[in-house]
């Protein structure tokens, strides 16, 4: 969405043509759709079609057990190595959270961070 957002506001300083300005937007949209039905169909609702591979942290269901307190520290931050998910849904509220036990986590967050440092070095 970051990308999409800033390819609009470089196409209003570049001048693009708005038929290309449309044919992006409407690319990005089609590719968010389907990578998030993608991830849907192979994942599950809530992960439930993840390979729990580690036997301390699987409940008698075969399902990994993320509501354990000890994956939870200072009760909002999910941290569990034996989990493969990288976002994981939140233990209270609407929303993902981040497994910051996954060195992908913080290549996601550096990622962010040089998106938003570039853009405005780019609007200076």
């Amino acid at each position: 969405m970051v990308l999409l957002f800033g390819f609009i506001v470089v196409s209003i300083f570049a001048q693009l043509s708005g038929t290309l300005v449309t044919i992006v937007s409407i690319g990005f949209t089609v590719v968010f759709l389907v990578g998030t039905v993608g991830i849907a169909i192979k994942v599950g609702q809530s992960g439930n079609r993840l390979d729990a591979s580690k036997p301390n942290n699987v409940k008698s269901s075969g399902m990994l057990n993320r509501k354990d307190d000890r994956h939870w520290k200072y009760g909002s931050f999910y941290f569990n190595p034996d989990d493969p998910a990288i976002f994981v849904e939140k233990r209270f509220g609407i929303g993902f959270t981040i497994n910051w036990a996954r060195w992908q986590s913080y290549t996601v967050i550096l990622l962010i961070i040089a998106v938003i440092v570039v853009s405005s070095m780019l609007t200076t």
